[in-house]
């Protein structure tokens, strides 16, 4: 190693080593919590990365020799993405509305905007142009866009009710009351169920349901302490103390609860079916009420036909060489290394979905017409019609920068 090489490497590696740390803290928490991530560790590696980038483009200005230049730059360009991909995760994690705001209002949030357009400023864009240099992988990509796209067109909330109870005789309305709650109700509303552009509406509740482990985590970390904080500004306060009681005998009940996960998953929508009717995550983690106030948008027949689209691509390309990133992925799931989280049968359903989709879009730009509503729409309408060729034509055109732009933070 010689002497220039030493100093432009002893620049950062305080930065190089606090990034290890961080990302160790995240990874470990996201393993033993089922996903959870901690928002200021997390907007935390975030700068520490794009620091890095930052820093090593300063440098590069002052460098002459070709060689340097070149591993400090692919250094950089690492640091870059790594860092705008997690904050495009943490922009696009599946949270309520609240917690998004708390994302969006985060001291180290607004630290984040300032340094993407610092290293964006600095010439840092380039890192972001993604050349699309194998041809029949795209082609593969757009190929495989349109069939998902004709996978799902049909409607799927023009489901009639099963059984009308209310029409049933008396004794077997009562039975269908008792036994089946949701499916029997009487005077359910006829299809279609589904809601249309404009006519999204907002939701609370006074109760979530979480991952076990998260809400153990949950009671231990965040509400006991809030609690003791406040029966010690006010000592022998009855209603606190019978509280945290409540709450330290629910932590002693889930910490003694054993289940068996299911070796196969329940192959059905992530998040919604699997959950609602199985009361197990996708990755066989039991789930159970905490009483965490929330508000939620219903979303719309639009938005649930991207995320159908987005979430069947990623699996189809999945192990399809287009994406070594997501390949990596899927071959780890595959595998016994992934323990509980994998499947060696059914690995493309255990996929990190917004990691991959994100792989994906990276190296594909053309992804991002499945995140532009307008493109989007124009891609549903094309397939409908029986026009391939032109939504391949439309795919291989650059996406609305409007609704769609990889630059562009909120």
């Amino acid at each position: 190693m010689n002497a220039l090489e030493g100093r432009w490497r002893a620049s950062i590696r305080d930065l190089q080593e606090k990034e290890a740390y961080l990302d160790q803290q995240a990874c470990a928490l996201s393993a033993d919590y089922a996903g959870l991530a901690d928002i200021d560790v997390t907007l935390e590696l975030i700068n520490t990365r794009l620091t890095i980038a930052i820093r090593l483009i300063e440098l590069i200005a002052s460098t002459r020799d070709p060689e340097t230049v070149g591993e400090m730059s692919e250094l950089a360009r690492r640091a870059a993405i790594a860092g705008a991909q997690l904050l495009e995760e943490l922009g696009n994690a599946n949270v309520s509305l609240d917690q998004k705001e708390l994302i969006l209002e985060a001291e180290g949030y607004a630290e984040a905007r300032e340094l993407f357009k610092q290293l964006l400023l600095q010439g840092g864009g380039a890192f972001f142009d993604a050349a699309v240099e194998d041809a029949r992988a795209a082609s593969l990509v757009a190929e495989t866009i349109t069939a998902s796209i004709q996978k799902f067109l049909r409607p799927d909330d023009t489901y009639a009710p099963v059984v009308h109870t209310e029409r049933l005789p008396p004794i077997l309305r009562a039975i269908m009351k008792t036994l089946f709650p949701v499916l029997g109700a009487e005077n359910q509303s006829e299809p279609p169920y589904g809601i249309e552009e404009g006519a999204q509406e907002i939701y609370s509740a006074e109760t979530i349901k979480m991952p076990l482990s998260q809400a153990i985590y949950y009671y231990e970390n965040e509400l006991l302490p809030d609690l003791d904080a406040d029966l010690q500004a006010s000592p022998g306060d009855a209603f606190l103390q019978r509280e945290i009681d409540r709450i330290e005998s629910i932590v002693r009940e889930y910490k003694q609860l054993r289940f068996v996960p299911r070796s196969t998953p329940v192959i059905m929508t992530p998040n919604f079916y699997t959950e609602s009717i199985s009361q197990f995550t996708s990755d066989g983690e039991l789930l159970v009420p905490v009483e965490l106030p929330v508000v939620f948008g219903s979303g719309t027949n639009l938005e649930r036909l991207q995320e159908q689209v987005e979430a069947d691509v990623t699996r189809r390309l999945a192990g399809k060489g287009v994406s070594e990133e997501l390949d990596e992925q899927y071959r780890y799931l595959k595998s016994l290394a992934s323990g509980r989280r994998g499947s060696s049968r059914l690995p493309s359903y255990k996929l990190d979905i917004p990691a991959g989709f994100g792989a994906l879009k990276r190296k594909f730009p053309l992804m991002r017409h499945l995140e532009s509503k307008s493109d989007f729409k124009r891609l549903v309408a094309l397939v409908a019609q029986g026009k391939r060729k032109e939504a391949l034509k439309l795919l291989s055109q650059p996406p609305l920068a409007s609704d769609a732009s990889p630059m562009e933070l909120p």
